[in-house]
């Protein structure tokens, strides 16, 4: 229920100082957070100088846009890496959107034939947390199946010279 609310920017202030404060991990944000507060009378003031301080600006949604345009995810890269890239450039691009639109741009970022594999199933469009372990799934089975083709074909030189 908690990540519903948070997803769609519906918390109350004692839920959004929890939140705050589990996921203030840089201590740059520490630090301004600790100076702002003793600037700021009310939780409504800190809460809206936190918004205009971190939340990004055109120009860096912008670049946010065109790096998850360059994202690619190959058969052999490793698939929580992009994960990640992927999550961190959606934050800045889409912030306070539910996790649920998530789902359409990180299907633009797969090899082709995972994409195929992924639209074979209708189902593939409910959930985005389910989405990303599908993924990761099939990542991995073809991951396995681009090894075993490279290590077959290490042990049967004949079919190089072919």
């Amino acid at each position: 229920m908690f990540e519903a609310k948070a997803s769609k920017a519906n918390l109350t202030d004692a839920e959004w100082w929890m939140l705050m404060e589990k996921h203030l991990i840089k201590p740059i944000t520490r630090e301004w957070l600790a100076q702002e507060s003793k600037k700021r009378l009310t939780f409504q003031q800190l809460k809206d100088a936190f918004l205009l301080r971190w939340t990004p600006t055109e120009t860096e949604k912008n670049q946010a846009v065109y790096e998850l345009s360059m994202l690619k995810l190959a058969p052999g890269d490793d698939f929580k890496t992009h994960k990640e890239a992927f999550e961190k450039l959606m934050r800045i691009f889409q912030l306070g959107y539910p996790h649920q639109t998530r789902v359409m741009p990180f299907l633009g970022i797969l090899y082709p034939s995972l994409s195929l594999d992924l639209t074979r199933e209708p189902t593939v469009y409910n959930d985005y947390h389910q989405l990303v372990a599908q993924v990761y799934f099939l990542h991995s089975q073809q991951k396995g199946k681009a090894q075993v083709a490279a290590a077959d074909a290490n042990r049967n030189p004949k079919s190089k010279q072919k």
